[in-house]
């Protein structure tokens, strides 16, 4: 398989929610010698892109989009340790923390933002 099948198909998994098809793929691209950072930069992201846009727009809610989410972080197990491995390094632009009051009971919003932004930490 190509490589640029599969980052396709590793962008398909994030937007169809597909966990299963995002470990495959992701073992795939490590079996063939794909850079795990390339799968995460333009088939991963690529994908929360997609379901980003589609959620701004109305076309999914938010069931769609933490599942999205678990799809990236399912493919994410499979990436890390060799990424960790290579000893490689994602680029941070910065840090963010994300809090809320005390007691406070409506923390979705915070939760959603967390988790699609988190990206693995090396």
């Amino acid at each position: 398989m190509s490589n640029r099948q599969l980052l396709e198909n590793l962008a398909k998994a994030i937007i169809d929610g597909d966990q299963q098809s995002a470990r495959e793929n992701a073992q795939k691209a490590i079996e063939e010698g794909l850079d795990p950072l390339e799968a995460v930069d333009n088939g991963l992201s690529k994908g929360m892109q997609v379901v980003g846009a589609q959620f701004e727009n109305g076309d999914v809610f938010l069931p769609e989009l933490l599942m999205a989410a678990d799809t990236f972080s399912a493919a994410m197990e499979i990436l890390s340790p060799v990424i960790e491995a290579n000893q490689q390094k994602i680029s941070k632009l910065g840090t963010v923390l994300l809090a809320t009051v005390k007691g406070d009971q409506h923390n979705i919003g915070k939760n959603i933002v967390a988790t699609v932004s988190d990206s693995p930490r090396l």
